[in-house]
């Protein structure tokens, strides 16, 4: 990974949502060169121009709270839908083998997933989660986010919840009991199911790091005996390492694919109705499809980042021209249509994230 480095200034709308997504970010997640540099350019006047009617791409746009916190949520929003995930075919298929393997069918077991941020870790789980072999292997699967703001009391105390148990009975075990009362009541909930859990974003930093390790090594809290597993997520490989030793770990790459790059951009840049973007009457070229790929470094997040600022600009254009009958007027006949084709902006800058029909 890079270091962080300013990115280019020119385009001040995605700049401010870009600082913003930024100061979600602690001080050791350093996203790579190429997403910083792509993220607020890619509305520049040398890539896609197309700015909402009748605005002006060096006026800076002053985002309200809500726009800025509907930004973070809409690109960490997690894909539930299977067919929306892109990309991770031969990282399902390795841990499918790992955890369904005959020769380790009752023993328990640890596996770790590491990557750098924004590679798409967590949507790799969730996919494998809902596997349709794995899911007629493992009952019950949960995923549970860990962070460093809680104890380890809390993060059983969820595992808890995921596994149905009453608040009140929870609250009655950890306030009679603490820690030692949680994890017998976790080990007596999973003893003798075959469970998948997984741990999302395991830092080594955190204050309960070390009692995790001990619970998940010496079996405080998750049955041995039965063919149960928990996956480690998260970017810190060599704490993961210490867990569940080397030879469990599987490292998520960036990803190779323009095509996939491209999905996961029109995911978030076509918005839920589909209106946004121009029609898809014709598939993007190779050539668009591996510019998109260089501009976002493989990095699914960084995919994300593009296809929201470009569904925000899209729908900016759409409710400008609605509220302004005479700017549809313009644009139907004369310089206007011309002006807001996909050709016409290819043409005049030289290259465009759109679609040709």
């Amino acid at each position: 990974m890079s270091s962080r480095t300013n990115p280019d200034q020119s385009d001040n709308s995605s700049q401010v949502l870009y600082d913003s997504f930024m100061k979600e970010l602690s001080n050791d997640d350093e996203p790579p060169a190429s997403m910083l540099q792509s993220l607020c350019r890619m509305n520049s006047s040398t890539e896609t121009v197309e700015y909402p009617v009748g605005g002006d791409p060096d006026e800076p746009r002053n985002f309200t709270e809500d726009e800025i916190r509907q930004f973070l949520k809409r690109i960490y929003e997690p894909v539930l839908n299977p067919e929306k995930v892109h990309g991770f075919g031969y990282d399902e298929k390795t841990l499918k083998m790992w955890l369904l393997s005959e020769k380790t069918r009752d023993s328990f077991k640890l596996l770790g997933v590491v990557g750098m941020l924004g590679v798409g870790k967590t949507a790799l789980c969730r996919l494998i989660l809902n596997e349709k072999d794995v899911k007629q292997h493992y009952f019950p699967r949960i995923l549970v986010t860990l962070s460093e703001s809680e104890e380890l009391e809390k993060v059983v105390e969820r595992m808890l919840e995921h596994l149905g148990v009453e608040e009140g009975i929870i609250d009655t075990i950890s306030r009679e009991n603490k820690l030692p009362g949680l994890l017998y009541a976790l080990h007596l909930r999973l003893n003798g199911k075959k469970f998948l859990i997984v741990l999302d974003n395991v830092n080594e930093k955190d204050g309960y790091y070390e009692k995790l390790v001990s619970c998940l090594k010496d079996g405080h809290g998750f049955p041995k005996a039965y063919g149960g597993a928990v996956i480690l997520n998260g970017r810190h490989e060599e704490a993961i390492k210490k867990i569940v030793g080397e030879r469990n770990v599987h490292g998520v790459e960036l990803l190779s694919c323009h095509d996939d790059c491209w999905e996961i951009y029109q995911t978030l840049a076509l918005g839920e109705d589909g209106i946004h973007m121009y029609p898809r009457s014709g598939e993007a070229s190779q050539e668009v499809k591996e510019e998109l790929k260089k501009k976002c470094g493989g990095l699914p997040l960084a995919a994300r980042i593009m296809g929201e600022l470009k569904y925000r600009e899209k729908t900016t254009a759409h409710t400008v021209a609605e509220q302004d009958p005479t700017e549809n007027t313009a644009k139907t006949s004369g310089e206007g249509a011309k002006q807001d084709s996909p050709d016409a902006a290819s043409a005049s800058t030289g290259s465009s994230l759109e679609p040709k029909p």
